[in-house]
């Protein structure tokens, strides 16, 4: 972020503080990360505020024009703590975009207007029933085993989302190496270094091997918003759909299903399932100019 952009955050909370009575520290909006909702008329955005106990709320504007951001959905945020002996602290937002039209590009930004907001970002629904013979081809990004000391695909990745030349990332697990090292910083670095394509394409995930310390925590809090095949997001987030993959796409999860993170009350671990769109919709034909990947686990 430039010194200018912190001035100018910093001068609006002030002044919408003083307005409302309310005056409250500048938080940096970062790690920004959307995905397909569990319908092609939802999409979810996570981000991360260092404050904690959290003091900021958890907004989403969006809409069709990067000047016209007229819809507003209000989110959830929680907590999170690293294990670590620093047990650092942060926060973790997640709002939902709702009514959305599919196959249609959004622009949104995120955040508290108290404290600060993101940059706007855009992105590409997801097709459905009717829009899914038009939309061809999708083109996705399939990937895993991503370092952040050497992610030698990031720039690769990040000049195709930016020039909007793919519809969806699909990482196959082991983010980072490892998103909890040095007490969850080369997770938070990471994060950042990918917010580029993350939150400018919707990034679905599937964890792996290297997601399994600390009972797989830094890994489900840090993508909460990914949808469930239940349609709802359950706390812990453990099972994950991705809408519009291609059901000849040969992506091997992880071979080894990890444990459950720690539950709280009513949640439930699901193995992971035939993705919902594969339930809902009739595969493409051949030549529909799909990528498709494997994986295997390190």
């Amino acid at each position: 972020m430039s010194y200018a952009r912190l001035v100018f955050m910093t001068c609006c909370a002030v002044a919408l503080g003083a307005a409302s009575g309310q005056t409250l520290p500048v938080q940096h909006v970062e790690q920004v990360h959307v995905a397909f909702g569990a319908t092609p008329d939802i999409a979810t955005v996570q981000w991360v505020t260092m404050d904690s106990p959290c003091i900021t709320k958890s907004d989403v504007w969006y809409g069709k024009t990067p000047t016209k951001l007229d819809l507003k959905q209000s989110g959830y945020n929680i907590s999170f703590t690293d294990q670590g002996s620093d047990k650092r602290n942060a926060t973790y937002h997640v709002a939902s975009m709702t009514s959305l039209e599919a196959s249609t590009r959004y622009y949104y930004k995120v955040g508290d207007e108290l404290s600060g907001i993101s940059t706007v970002f855009s992105f590409k629904t997801a097709p459905d029933a009717s829009t899914l013979a038009t939309s061809f081809p999708l083109r996705f990004a399939v990937y895993g085993d991503q370092g952040d000391f050497n992610g030698q695909t990031i720039t690769h990745i990040g000049a195709e989302a930016q020039q909007q030349t793919i519809d969806m990332v699909l990482h196959v697990g082991d983010f980072a190496y490892n998103l909890d090292s040095n007490q969850g910083v080369n997770g938070d670095n990471w994060f950042r270094d990918v917010e580029a394509v993350a939150a400018n394409v919707p990034y679905m995930v599937d964890p792996g091997n290297h997601e399994s310390a600390q009972n797989f925590n830094h890994y489900t809090m840090r993508f909460q918003n990914m949808p469930s095949n239940s349609g709802t997001l359950t706390f812990p987030v453990r099972t994950r759909a991705f809408p519009g993959l291609h059901p000849r796409c040969p992506i091997a999860a992880s071979s080894r299903r990890p444990p459950a993170p720690q539950q709280s009350a009513g949640s439930t671990w699901h193995p992971l399932r035939a993705p919902i769109w594969r339930q809902q919709h009739v595969a493409p034909t051949e030549g529909s100019g799909m990528v498709s990947a494997t994986r295997g686990t390190h």
